[in-house]
This record gives C-alpha cells, sequence and structure tokens, in this order.
C-alpha cells in the first residue's frame, strides 16, 4: 500500500519553507523491489496542501550520486480550499 504524507508546515507571513533531501532507496510500487529516487525517505514524495496565496519555498537537496533532480510543478491538480 502506497500513503501520501501530508505536509504541513508552520506558514509564517504567507510563506511555508519545506526541506525535501532525494536519494535514493528501496521500494516495491509494483510488488517488486526497485531502486527509486524518493523525498524524505517516501516514494511517492510528500503531497503539499496550502490555502490561496501562500508561496511554498522548496529548499531541495540532492543526494543522488550523479543525476540532477527536475520536479515538474505544471499540471498538478490544485485544489481551493
Amino acid at each position: 500500500m502506497v500513503l501520501h504524507c501530508l505536509v504541513f508546515e508552520p506558514c509564517f507571513n504567507g510563506f511555508r519553507a519545506l526541506k525535501w533531501e532525494v536519494e535514493y532507496m528501496h521500494c516495491a510500487p509494483d510488488c517488486l523491489e526497485h531502486v527509486v529516487m524518493g523525498i524524505n525517505g517516501q516514494f511517492p514524495g510528500p503531497t503539499i496542501r496550502a490555502k490561496a496565496g501562500v508561496t511554498i519555498v522548496v529548499d531541495l537537496v540532492n543526494k543522488l550520486h550523479n543525476e540532477g533532480v527536475v520536479i515538474p510543478w505544471h499540471g498538478i491538480g490544485q485544489a481551493f480550499l
């Protein structure tokens, strides 16, 4: 079973700061164990929930040996709470 973790960080002056560490980990998303890229030890990565008007700042640390990290933010559904 794959669970998404909700990320509820304190919001100060309309900003929410998150620290993510991307690294390899073992996971079985299709019932077979694979090496995957996880965020803070989670695969899939954390869910971010925020109200309209809040600015999200993500401090990302790339711990992959020799790969870059790209996170596509476009196309992600945004629910207005």
